[in-house]
């Protein structure tokens, strides 16, 4: 715990398909991150916040770097083998964290691109709960608004799993002419929020696409 409080709660990313793939809340039974493979980093990255300690990692099938804290492993997930267009996930954890669940994190996700705009993209995916869709990634979503991510226009809203009361807040922006990468952070421990918050600002500004 006392490693907790320390370093408060840099979590970036992902829970598998649960979360990042249809409304729903990480289910801990199937959801286990033990299947990730690790990544290798790069050179370290410049946040203006820690610029010698952050490293960055870059990925060549989807073609983004991005910074994450330092003392952390950089996991890569998998995306969804049912056709629902989440193609591939991530997270960089504390390596206390990469066998279970923590109390928040910072997701990253590639989806693939299927709207003329950001919004619209956003849109289509989300529905309610009751909703069969496939492609329903979210619950319908709040405080939409319009935003910049890598100098690209992009989307920012917040959703709320099907069986939380917990919200997400995201960002997602096209990644090319074919994907979408959503960046995206939840706390269920309210405690953690403020570090959260920040870090995700931090990548937000050193996200390469």
């Amino acid at each position: 715990m006392k490693r907790l409080v320390a370093r408060s709660a840099t979590w970036l990313v992902l829970l598998p398909v649960a979360l990042s793939g249809c409304g729903r809340a990480p289910d801990e039974s199937t959801g286990s991150p033990s299947a990730s493979t690790v990544a290798t980093p790069s050179a370290p990255a410049s946040p203006s916040s820690s610029p010698s300690q952050w490293l960055l990692y870059t990925d060549t099938e989807y073609h983004f770097s991005v910074s994450y804290p330092p003392g952390f492993t950089f996991l890569r997930g998998h995306g969804d083998s049912g056709g629902s267009g989440l193609l591939m996930t991530y997270r960089a954890v504390d390596p206390i964290y990469v066998n279970t669940y923590p109390p928040g994190q910072i997701e990253i996700a590639i989806y693939t691109q299927d709207a003329s705009i950001p919004a619209d993209w956003v849109t289509k995916h989300s529905a309610p709960a009751t909703s069969t869709e496939k492609g329903r990634y979210w619950s319908p979503v709040t405080n939409e608004a319009a935003a910049t991510l890598a100098g690209k226009a992009a989307v920012s809203f917040d959703w709320v799993p099907d069986t939380w009361s917990t919200s997400v807040h995201s960002t997602a922006v096209f990644l090319g002419t074919s994907y979408v990468l959503v960046l995206q952070w939840w706390a269920k421990d309210e405690t953690y929020a403020p570090t959260l918050r920040a870090d995700y600002t931090q990548m937000q500004s050193d996200l390469r696409l």
